[in-house]
């Protein structure tokens, strides 16, 4: 059998999610969408196409996020019988701790309602860390748990005793990008937070191996400060604030599509992408760039490559700069 070539892969991973979903959140139900805030180009593909996933069906949302969640006025919103959307993403364990937290604070809050969490990773640093966050999710009798890999779904169901589905990453939604022709061979993409595997034991950043490579753009300053500034306003008034939320999700909506789109000129520029970033590779498949894939630091590449993209001839794995150095060369020869 031949391998699957990305554009192929990618449309058939999307159709399979997107029915699975539709048959577990009304259309015609509020949806209360918690934790989807921008913290860089992965979080805005995941953003933009769980909003686009949404405003096509109809779907009437409210946002909410770390800062903005008041759970007056997200019970208000979603009435008896709307939907709670915990974003998708990599969030769940103890990497990112005020994640972690929102999480368990809507679960307890709100634990009439459906709720779905949309496709994660699972990762805990030791068995006893995963054992003490089993509760905020056992408790919920109605959350019903989508895991992007299956690692995540055997530790769940081992651990925890729960049951969880198998779904690949929201961002397939986006379909297949566009792109503009490319003006230099590589582009490295490598982390320069704590997932990265150059983290040393003193939680510094070790040297790259690389000399030209980069991590994703900055967030724009002021925009951000103004974000931050308005949500925090919201706790003054209760939560009753529908010009400054609209406000603040008009801000999200634009940061994230200018982020995504930063990304994807990013990637595009080169023939062939090398990174440790899962949305650097997705996002690589969707603008039709071959891309070469290292580990990162907690094996959240390696388990979604096993789970989903290990068949692709658009993606090579490499666990080691050496070996990436080498596929880079194969990729180039081959174009």
């Amino acid at each position: 059998m031949s391998p699957t070539r990305a554009a192929d892969l990618h449309p058939r991973l999307a159709a399979t999610r997107r029915a699975a979903l539709e048959s577990l959140v009304p259309a015609d139900a509020p949806a209360l969408l918690v934790g989807s805030g921008i913290t860089n180009v992965g979080d805005a593909a995941i953003a933009v196409a769980t909003r686009r996933w949404l405003a096509a069906r109809g779907t009437r949302v409210l946002e909410m996020d770390r800062r903005t969640y008041h759970a007056g006025a997200a019970a208000r919103f979603l009435g008896p019988d709307g939907t709670v959307l915990l974003a998708g993403g990599g969030t769940i364990g103890d990497v990112w701790p005020s994640q972690a937290a929102l999480r368990r604070r809507v679960l307890a809050d709100l634990p009439a309602h459906r709720a779905v969490q949309l496709p994660q990773t699972v990762h805990f640093t030791s068995p006893a860390a995963m054992d003490a966050a089993r509760a905020s999710f056992a408790a919920h009798r109605r959350l019903v748990l989508l895991l992007r890999d299956v690692e995540s779904v055997e530790a769940v169901r081992a651990r925890w005793g729960l049951d969880a589905t198998l779904a690949p990453d929201l961002a397939f939604f986006l379909g297949a990008l566009p792109a503009a022709a490319a003006t230099r061979d590589v582009v490295w993409l490598l982390r320069t937070d704590q997932e990265s595997t150059r983290v040393t034991p003193a939680r510094t950043l070790g040297p790259s191996p690389e000399p030209t490579s980069i991590d994703w753009p900055a967030p724009r300053a002021l925009r951000r400060r103004l974000r931050r500034l308005t949500a925090r306003s919201l706790a003054l008034v209760g939560g009753r604030a529908p010009r400054r939320r609209a406000a603040i999700a008009r801000w999200d909506a634009q940061e994230a599509a200018d982020r995504l789109e930063a990304g994807c000129a990013l990637l595009a520029s080169a023939r062939v992408v090398v990174t440790d970033r899962l949305h650097g590779s997705l996002l690589a498949m969707l603008l039709g760039r071959p891309v070469v894939v290292l580990p990162d630091r907690h094996g959240k590449l390696r388990s979604f490559h096993h789970t989903w993209t290990s068949g692709c001839a658009d993606v090579t794995w490499c666990d080691t700069v050496a070996e990436a150095r080498a596929a880079v060369a194969a990729h180039l020869a081959a174009r």
